[in-house]
């Protein structure tokens, strides 16, 4: 990490202001978008972690603006299998896109869309800090790297909140199809 210079450091901070705008627009991406664009410039035993903690940031100020918009119903109907998956979610995180595929399917309210997919990626993002805390991942490098992210994410998630606020509900429909496709496609080429 000693050994980053100017473009990488400025590379890093505008991937994360990206990845957190993405997800203040549809409510998810920030770890699709940031985990393998950052660990192009940082080892990926930093990055999850740093993302998995501002995930949660930027999901509890999503939450706290919208929880009366959350979908309980749809998470109730997840919620078992999320339960069944609790131990892979602690060291993956694929099951995000599931839950953003079927809520897609269901054409929800953009506001209610976002903060449903909001509320179950803070609870998924929760559990793996957990874990990664369990296992000694956050010690003084992830935690310098937070500390100089944290600015980029809620300067990114107020900019996605903006934009969200902006569109209509077929351009957010839009855009959700997109950003699953872009994940996709990383996954493949991954």
């Amino acid at each position: 990490m000693e050994g980053l210079g100017f473009f990488q450091l400025a590379f890093a901070a505008l991937v994360v202001m990206l990845a957190f705008a993405v997800r203040g627009t549809t409510g998810f991406g920030g770890g699709a978008i940031g985990v393998p664009l950052l660990a192009l410039v940082l080892p990926i035993h930093i990055v999850i972690p740093v993302i998995t903690v501002l995930t949660i940031f930027s999901s509890l100020g999503h939450w706290l603006k919208d929880w009366r918009r959350i979908v309980w119903k749809e998470i109730a109907a997840i919620g078992l299998s999320t339960l069944a998956g609790v131990v892979g979610t602690l060291f993956g995180g694929a099951a995000g896109p599931l839950y953003v595929i079927y809520l897609n399917a269901l054409r929800l309210e953009k506001d209610a869309f976002r903060v449903t997919v909001t509320t179950m990626l803070l609870t998924l993002a929760t559990l793996r800090v957990i874990g990664y805390s369990g296992l000694g991942f956050y010690n003084p490098a992830p935690l310098t790297v937070l500390a100089a992210a944290l600015p980029m994410m809620l300067i990114g998630a107020r900019i996605g909140n903006h934009v969200a606020g902006r569109i209509n509900q077929r351009a957010f429909n839009r855009v959700v199809g997109l950003v699953l496709m872009v994940s996709g496609a990383a996954l493949i080429l991954k």
